[in-house]
């Protein structure tokens, strides 16, 4: 916007020294007009120029704009990634100390069975110890 105003003020800059600079005995009416034209194709050449030179400038923003989603996509999906097979770790030690701990309650149980069995061969042992032992005379 800065570059099309200047150059309009240019335009108008160069018309009015043209005009000025017109004189009846020097210069014709077509002279100056031709010089007004001059003026005016100069200024459409700036604006075009400044025109090119903004859209060339939107469009490496843009790019760099893409370039930087694009950028922070990938770090996303890496830390996404990341998070999923931190989870996986976890959730694989989860499994495997809980197996672990059940094969303690496992062994555990298993003697504690073995125990009560033996209490019981112990109960019944004495029990049949004491029937067979004679009882004492009063």
């Amino acid at each position: 916007m800065k570059d099309a105003r200047r150059a309009m003020l240019a335009l108008a800059a160069l018309s009015a020294l043209v005009l000025a600079g017109c004189s009846p005995d020097d210069h014709t009416a077509q002279q100056a007009g031709q010089k007004i034209d001059e003026a005016v194709d100069r200024a459409k050449v700036a604006t075009d120029e400044a025109a090119k030179k903004a859209a060339d400038g939107a469009a490496a923003a843009g790019q760099a704009m893409r370039g930087a989603a694009k950028d922070a996509a990938d770090l996303s999906k890496k830390a996404a990634d990341k998070a999923a097979d931190t989870a996986r770790q976890g959730t694989e030690a989860a499994r495997e100390a809980s197996a672990a701990a059940a094969d303690k309650v496992a062994d555990a149980a298993a003697d504690a069975k073995a125990a009560a069995g033996n209490a019981v061969e112990a109960v019944k042992a004495a029990a049949r110890a004491a029937v067979a032992t004679p009882a004492p005379p009063q």
